[in-house]
């Protein structure tokens, strides 16, 4: 069965050829397909070795859960380890932290990662734990505030909604603006003079 439905998940024009005009595994055991799918496309060239790296250094936008991080970056890893090119633990780790402290939301949970987790010491399966708890504390509050309605008043400020009915009020959303997003990092509110 499982021979069946791999035969059946690749395509004919990947199979060797079995006479004239046809394609197919024949009577190879399931190793020997892998085997020779393997000697046949399992090399992996240097350029593609290269976008391997780069597809590290994706952003993660935090409006999709962290398991989208989390995926892109086994995604690799596993590509990585199929091409006998595998990536070191830390790689894995420092590219996660990098995709995390790119967003700038995450700044005080960073410094807690690092205290809890000494650089040398951290381990893949730790690494996903608190960071997963993290993110939900903070798609949690994020929600939180949407349904208070903040996320409607920062999105017109962010897009140019609303009107201008002259004035400074372009001036007063912007400190608006800067005084929420003060106040979401961490900081205080003040009344630009």
């Amino acid at each position: 069965a499982m021979r069946d439905a791999i035969d059946g998940a690749i395509p004919d024009e990947y199979k060797p050829g079995q006479g004239v005009g046809v394609r197919g595994f024949g009577t190879m055991t399931l190793a020997e397909i892998f085997e020779y799918m393997y000697r046949q496309y399992g090399v992996v060239s240097p350029i593609e070795l290269q976008k391997l790296s780069r597809q590290l250094d994706q952003p993660w936008n935090p409006n999709n859960p962290i398991e989208s991080l989390f995926k892109n970056i086994e995604d690799v890893a596993l590509f990585a380890i199929i091409a006998s090119k595998p990536f070191q633990n830390h790689s894995l780790i420092t590219a996660g932290k990098c995709a995390i402290m790119a967003t700038n939301l995450f700044k005080e949970e960073m410094r807690e990662y690092n205290r809890q987790n000494p650089e040398g010491d951290e381990e893949w399966p730790v690494f996903k734990i608190f960071w997963k708890e993290a993110y939900t504390s903070y798609d949690r509050d994020r929600q939180t505030m949407s349904s208070a309605g903040y996320n409607s008043a920062s999105n017109a400020v962010n897009t140019g909604g609303g009107t201008n009915t002259g004035g400074n009020d372009d001036d007063s959303l912007s400190s608006l603006h800067t005084a929420f997003n003060s106040v979401m990092a961490g900081g205080t509110a003040k009344k630009n003079d």
